[in-house]
């Protein structure tokens, strides 16, 4: 699980071989941090970083595994929806703290 916060979201085949691992060790679920820290308004760069990993996660283990993206609270409102839109194709269980938690609204 160390593995998967460690690993840089711009190695998308890291995330790829860590969640084969994963099930290959049995698991049926995985969480990930595939979702960079990010300023208020940062671009998609990010984004593209975020879709690229979790998409390498759901080619390498198929749509039977659940996966579920830890956003750390990093992201603001807006980039945190930004986030959850680019995930939302790839069906992940759930998309962990995707704003400050400061952000009620």
């Amino acid at each position: 699980m160390e593995d998967f916060y460690g690993t840089p979201v711009s190695d998308y085949q890291r995330f790829a071989e860590l969640a084969v691992a994963s099930v290959e060790d049995g698991f049926t679920a995985m969480k990930t941090m595939a979702v960079p820290p990010t300023m208020p308004l940062e671009g998609l760069t990010p984004v593209r970083h975020a879709v690229g990993c979790v998409a390498a996660m759901r080619e390498a283990v198929g749509p039977d595994i659940d996966l579920m993206v830890d956003c750390h609270a990093r992201p603001s409102p807006a980039m945190g929806l930004r986030f959850a839109k680019a995930l939302d194709e790839f069906g992940l269980l759930f998309l962990e703290e995707p704003c400050w938690p400061e952000s009620v609204d």
